[in-house]
């Protein structure tokens, strides 16, 4: 509500987030928010875009695990000591 010069933007808002909970639905929405607080962008049109888009039902970037291959060739440390 503090974001708002006007208490009444920041009530209009959160009703229009209520209506898309209606629209779409609670897990919906919480997976849009969820996305959005990713990007550091969290208003009205930002949540109604990631809805309209599914952009909320895409899948999340898998974790990378990043090995080092094994390389028969590579020397050890004790090759390297003096």
């Amino acid at each position: 509500m503090d974001s708002k010069p006007v208490i009444h933007q920041a009530y209009q808002s959160f009703l229009g987030l209520i209506r898309l909970v209606h629209k779409y639905g609670l897990k919906r929405m919480e997976a849009s928010c969820q996305r959005a607080l990713k990007g550091h962008s969290f208003n009205f049109k930002t949540i109604e875009q990631i809805l309209a888009n599914n952009m909320d039902q895409a899948y999340p970037d898998p974790p990378k695990n990043y090995t080092v291959p094994e390389n028969p060739t590579a020397r050890g440390a004790e090759n390297y000591s003096e």
